[in-house]
């Protein structure tokens, strides 16, 4: 039984081994619960691949840290648009795979512009230049052999 309260539902994803009650609490309307779903090492692969769609940034990089995440899903997730959430794949990928190194570098440039939009008082710290933001997406869907599949973009 899914409790009311969203406190006791996010404990129950937090503590729950039942891999059909994180799938049920994986379509909760609440993020945090949805996050503890992420984080639960009894989450099933099939709950991770959704929760890896979840438009919350928080979620997604929940999954790439999930110690049971499968490599493949892993992969998927160092491609994601939020910063974070490559970070936390990052450290998951082989160390010293292709990918690893073009994500490592594409973290670094994106940081380079954090930084620097800081530096100016920027409004949109996340803005890239279009040619540079399409270069990169470019070159990791090369690396990541996605052919016709597209990234989100950064924005």
């Amino acid at each position: 039984m899914i409790p009311d309260y969203e406190d006791q539902r996010i404990d129950l994803a937090a503590a729950s081994e039942d891999a059909d009650t994180l799938a049920i609490l994986a379509s909760d309307r609440s993020d945090s619960v949805r996050e503890s779903v992420a984080s639960n090492p009894h989450a099933a692969i099939e709950t991770l691949w959704r929760l890896s769609e979840d438009s919350d940034d928080f979620i997604r990089e929940a999954v790439a840290r999930n110690p049971t995440t499968p490599s493949e899903l892993v992969e998927k997730l160092a491609l994601d648009p939020d910063l974070a959430t490559r970070e936390a794949a990052l450290k998951r990928l082989p160390p010293g795979s292709k990918l690893a190194d073009e994500v490592r570098r594409s973290i670094a440039v994106e940081k380079r512009y954090l930084l620097e939009e800081r530096k100016n008082d920027g409004n949109t710290l996340r803005r890239m230049p279009a040619h540079k933001r399409a270069a990169a997406i470019a070159r990791l869907e090369q690396v990541a052999g996605l052919g016709g599949a597209r990234l989100i973009d950064f924005d």
